[in-house]
């Protein structure tokens, strides 16, 4: 059944949605101690710079939908992205084609608007291809097994907030990836169900590896910072540290990181990096981390 076309539709900053905040909660984390604020900073967050569009009936909510423009950087190009998240209609009211209204709308306002990327996360696909989004980009996950690659080559030890300098000179020093600031790794260091870890080398901090995001990336470690050989040395000391197994999403530009690593690969699956639409080609080294999915 289509949406009533008597139905109005806002897009509002974080502070005019706060009141649906823990209605979304209520759908999107039931069972969970923390709030989408907590787990998603940069989208629900005091000081996002994330839109929150919402489709109302009165005053009840029927579907939301998030967006997040950031800038990526590749290799000497940019482009601006723009992500699509916290997807929810109703429960009561799914089927209306409420969730797909927000979905067109977003789409609309993208083809409108400078953003040269548009895309999601989701394992449900239908809906997003009705609504124009196909598969882009190329995601590698490589299973760990609990391994050592040799001595240690520094002091392995979780992330502090008075690491968040060389935390952010790290991601600053990738050759792709996205603008982030200070800020964004203090909020991040705070993130419930997530670790990030470091390797300190005489007293400097020169990889780091973030395991977990909410519900997202449960026993995977979602992004590294730092040199390969490094980074491959805090992963092998990491999975002893935890005692389990862990899958590691790997960057396309991380080759050496994966051959180095080889000794410790139990399997390998390739994905689309996620669901969108684009207005330009994408170049071939595209990714977005863990802490750029919303």
């Amino acid at each position: 059944m289509a949406a009533s076309s008597n139905l109005e539709r806002r897009t509002l900053g974080v502070t005019a949605a706060a009141r649906f905040l823990e209605q979304l909660d209520e759908w999107l984390r039931p069972a969970c101690a923390w709030s989408l604020a907590d787990e998603y900073p940069q989208i629900f967050g005091p000081g996002s710079m994330a839109f929150q569009h919402v489709l109302l009936d009165g005053d009840q909510l029927l579907a939301h939908a998030a967006t997040l423009d950031l800038r990526f950087r590749g290799h000497g190009h940019e482009l601006v992205v723009r992500l699509v998240g916290s997807v929810v209609a109703h429960p009561e009211r799914r089927g209306e084609g409420h969730a797909s209204v927000l979905l067109d709308a977003i789409r609309e306002d993208f083809w409108r608007e400078s953003p040269d990327v548009l895309i999601l996360w989701s394992p449900s696909r239908n809906l997003y291809r009705r609504c124009g989004f196909e598969p882009l980009g190329n995601e590698h996950i490589l299973q760990l097994g609990r391994a050592s690659l040799g001595p240690i080559l520094g002091l392995l030890r979780p992330a502090r907030q008075d690491d968040v300098p060389a935390l952010h000179a790290l991601h600053a020093a990738k050759p792709v990836g996205t603008q982030r600031l200070y800020e964004d790794f203090e909020r991040f260091l705070s993130i419930p169900r997530c670790e990030t870890w470091v390797l300190e080398i005489d007293k400097e901090v020169r990889a780091y590896a973030s395991i977990g995001k909410g519900l997202d990336f449960e026993d995977h470690i979602h992004e590294v910072g730092g040199l390969d050989p490094e980074v491959a040395s805090l992963v092998s000391s990491l999975l002893m540290e935890k005692g389990r197994d862990l899958g590691l999403l790997l960057a396309p530009y991380r080759s050496d990181l994966r051959r180095l690593l080889s000794p410790l690969l139990m399997d390998e699956t390739h994905s689309a990096l996620g669901l969108g639409i684009v207005k330009t080609r994408l170049a071939a080294d595209f990714y977005l981390e863990g802490f750029d999915s919303i």
